[in-house]
């Protein structure tokens, strides 16, 4: 069974990651550098660690797209996408699940740090 996370220290225990130590190693970096971070282990737990193949074009890979919304503070969820990509570089930030994406971007935590992320 899929394992949901409703915060973010269940994606630390889910990668057996000390929050404190984590957050302390990464304090020294810019707060979207930090953000990224801690995103890159959200996504992966969604993934359950499993690594998105760029060059499997029978993998369909999501990722989130966000408008901004001035009244509400910052990014927004708004809709997601897949579609083939024509890269050599790979993403850390793509969910290989649909549900698993709107899961993660209804998680008002999670939104705060894409926001971070992004802002």
């Amino acid at each position: 069974m899929k394992q949901k996370f409703n915060n973010l220290d269940e994606i630390y225990a889910f990668h057996n990651i000390n929050r404190e130590e984590f957050e302390q190693s990464i304090s020294n970096l810019s707060p979207d550098t930090q953000a990224y971070e801690i995103l890159k282990l959200v996504v992966s737990a969604y993934n359950n660690n499993e690594k998105v193949d760029f060059s499997n074009w029978n993998q369909t890979k999501y990722e989130p797209w966000f408008d901004y919304a001035y009244s509400a503070g910052g990014f927004v969820y708004i809709a997601y996408v897949d579609w083939d990509a024509y890269t050599t570089v790979g993403s850390r930030l793509c969910y290989l699940n649909l549900n698993d994406l709107k899961e993660a971007t209804s998680n008002d935590e999670f939104m705060k740090i894409y926001n971070q992320y992004l802002n």
